[in-house]
């Protein structure tokens, strides 16, 4: 008889001992901005904002638009391969 689904467990949440076992889960959790036990999604976006911020100090106005979008691809391969990579909590 298959099991029902009020029979499976709840899954793990991941933390920051999870989180430090790999480097590639750094970047896929955000640098733990998406620990947050609230809004995670909403604390990502601030991280992102503030990293918006900071970089924008040193690239300047002619050197950002092709800044931003090397970064976006590349942060956007990267985060891809670093979730691939990591495994569940618990395993």
């Amino acid at each position: 008889m298959a099991p029902t689904l009020a029979a499976k467990s709840a899954p793990t949440r991941a933390s920051f001992a999870f989180m430090r076992r790999h480097p590639a889960r750094w970047l896929a959790l955000g640098f733990g901005s998406g620990l947050s036990p609230r809004a995670p999604g909403t604390v990502g976006t601030l991280w992102a904002w503030l990293t918006f911020l900071v970089l924008s100090q040193w690239l300047g106005a002619t050197g950002w638009a092709a800044a931003e979008l090397l970064l976006a691809m590349r942060m956007g391969l990267a985060a891809g391969g670093a979730a691939r990579r990591t495994d569940p909590p618990g395993s």
